[in-house]
């Protein structure tokens, strides 16, 4: 077995052994001597031999002290093992639930370095350009931390700064993953199937994006630009002066955690009202824009003195294309009239539901676990309940869902916790109910489908324009022999179609060959040149031109491939008569 090719700098071996020293103290010695990696599968028994007795949560579960052990790897496991609690139809429940409580607090990095990043970043010492920085940071999570500060015109800021060489260390651990991932794909039994290979490139695209604050900056534009004209929603204001990949400056909200009842209490706020406002922002994020806030927790999402709700944090962010909101709605409509044919049919349609699945068997497990909803206010119904079910069956049926549709219902589910904080009659369902009924509407509105209709026209304008570019460009392919097409089909009479092309084809050749042969024979026999006399004394032949010769052979073959293509044509039309009688009488 090849062993797979992990970085050979110090560096990256010595991370490495590290990572595999604390898979082994958690108790993975098992999975971390199948991996067969170079400077560490040589090693994992003299490794084994030294955490021997300190296997740490020995009476903790499996789950449990996999997410231990992200824990202690840092900010790219963490980032890692969240994104992966997202996967619920591929990773067993219990470690999606295990790896949904993944802290990302770690110990903050020296003011110092912070000053120093600001100045590498920005140009200028922080002392030119705020008047004032916290030394102090408000919070220090894995990938950065965030600090609170003043311009010098006055304005409250909050500056975000990234941990120094974290973009190194999540690299270098990325190209640890890849290689892992390729050995566990080559070693281990039906790896395939979850392709780690996909999920290390999926999650490298997911951390670059992350670790790049002018992305999130971007987000935070795009929120400003969709509440600029509802009051209840307070987005805070980017210092694009001040912001970089590694520097975000921001406005400072001065709210309240959405979780910290009694002071919200004391602002002479009802819990209800701000329930519902919290509930109403999020509905139009999902219903009207489709773009969310995707990680809703506490200490995201506030509650203004004036009873606003504020949102920070926009380092995750979910999207809901017009086309999957259109499928959802379908699915809404199909649920909601009882047409389960109509929600497999969308299913199929977003490519979730392969050919090989028992769709009556689907259809009876989605009426079994939908109908006992109907008919109850959709106060009554919870959000999780409905995401346990759906995947549930998906796990029966073998569902891959999209990640956007577990994004957005882990959303909805941790909208609603947070709601019922606030007040118990909370529910994200009523909520999205009636920009769910806009939505609707807005589809068959004549406006929207103008727009439509537009859309398609250029699109289809688009398509006409190149197709004869793209028609040239195969034919030039297919020339050039850079490119093959390949016809397969499975029509039982077809072969038997393409036979009888193959016969005529030939038939056609015979009778150029003997036309040709007609034609070359009176040719030489009617010429008046006479080329290369022939004697043949035995046949009694004397000074016969070539020409002559050759023209009555010419005229034998014309007459002998005329009566065979006569024959042939006649016996087998004869034969193909016969059998359609046979087949008909």
């Amino acid at each position: 077995m090849p062993r797979s090719k992990i970085p050979k700098t110090y560096r990256g071996m010595k991370r490495l052994r590290q990572i595999a020293g604390v898979f082994i103290r958690h108790g993975f010695y098992n999975s971390v001597s199948l991996t067969n990696i170079p400077g560490v599968s040589n090693n994992v028994s003299k490794l084994e031999r030294g955490y021997r007795g300190e296997v740490q949560g020995k009476d903790l579960s499996t789950a449990q002290r996999l997410r231990m052990t992200f824990e202690e790897l840092g900010p790219t496991f963490i980032k890692l093992g969240q994104m992966l609690s997202l996967e619920p139809d591929i990773i067993p429940a219990d470690f999606v639930e295990e790896l949904q409580k993944l802290q990302d607090e770690v110990p903050p990095f020296s003011f110092e370095e912070v000053k120093e990043i600001i100045e590498t970043e920005l140009g200028e010492k922080p002392e030119k350009l705020f008047r004032f920085l916290e030394p102090i940071p408000m919070a220090a999570a894995s990938v950065s931390q965030v600090h609170l500060g003043e311009l010098f015109s006055g304005k409250k800021i909050v500056v975000k700064v990234q941990r120094p060489n974290i973009e190194e260390v999540i690299r270098e651990d990325i190209k640890i993953l890849n290689r892992i991932a390729r050995t566990m794909e080559k070693r281990i039994d039906g790896m395939e199937l979850l392709d780690p290979v996909a999920i290390v490139g999926e999650f490298e695209n997911f951390i670059t994006k992350e670790i790049d604050f002018s992305n999130e900056a971007a987000s935070i534009e795009r929120f400003v630009s969709n509440f600029k004209d509802d009051p209840t929603v307070c987005i805070p204001e980017v210092y694009w002066e001040f912001t970089t990949s590694r520097v975000l400056v921001m406005a400072h909200l001065d709210g309240l955690p959405i979780d910290e009842l009694e002071k919200i209490k004391a602002l002479g706020l009802n819990l209800d009202k701000v329930a519902h406002t919290g509930l109403n922002a999020f509905a139009k994020q999902i219903l009207v824009y489709g773009y969310f806030h995707a990680d809703p927790h506490p200490g995201n999402a506030m509650v203004m003195p004036g009873g606003e709700i504020g949102l920070i944090d926009f380092g995750i962010i979910g999207f809901i294309d017009q086309v999957l909101m259109g499928r959802l709605s379908n699915i809404f409509v199909g649920y909601a009239e009882h047409d389960y044919d109509r929600v497999i049919s969308v299913f199929i349609d977003m490519g979730l539901v392969s050919d090989k699945v028992d769709l009556k068997g689907f259809k009876y497990d989605l009426m079994n676990v939908s109908e006992p909803y109907y008919g109850r206010s959709l106060e009554h119904i919870q959000v999780k309940k409905v995401f346990d079910d759906t995947l549930s069956i998906a796990l029966k049926y073998r569902v891959r869902l999209p990640r956007e549709l577990i994004l957005l219902f882990k959303t909805l589910i941790a909208m609603e916790s947070v709601g019922r904080t606030l007040s118990p009659q909370a529910n994200i369902l009523e909520a999205m109910k009636p920009y769910a009924i806009r939505f609707l509407e807005r589809r068959h509105d004549p406006k929207t489908v103008l727009s439509n209709m537009r859309h398609d026209i250029v699109n289809y304008a688009d398509m006409l324009r190149d197709s004869p570019d793209q028609v040239y460009k195969i034919l030039k392919n297919l020339a050039m022999g850079t490119q093959s097409i390949e016809l397969i089909h499975e029509v039982p009479r077809l072969k038997e179609i393409e036979n009888s092309y193959v016969r005529s084809s030939n038939l056609i050749t015979v009778g150029v060959v003997t036309g040709t042969s007609v034609l070359a024979g009176a040719w030489m026999l009617g010429s008046q040149h006479q080329y290369i006399p022939i004697s043949i004394p035995a046949l009694g032949i004397e000074n016969i031109p070539l020409t002559i010769v050759l023209g009555l052979v010419s005229y034998s073959v014309a007459t002998i491939l005329g009566l065979w293509l006569v024959f042939t044509i006649f016996v087998r039309s004869g034969n193909w008569q016969k059998k359609r009688l046979i087949k008909f009488k």
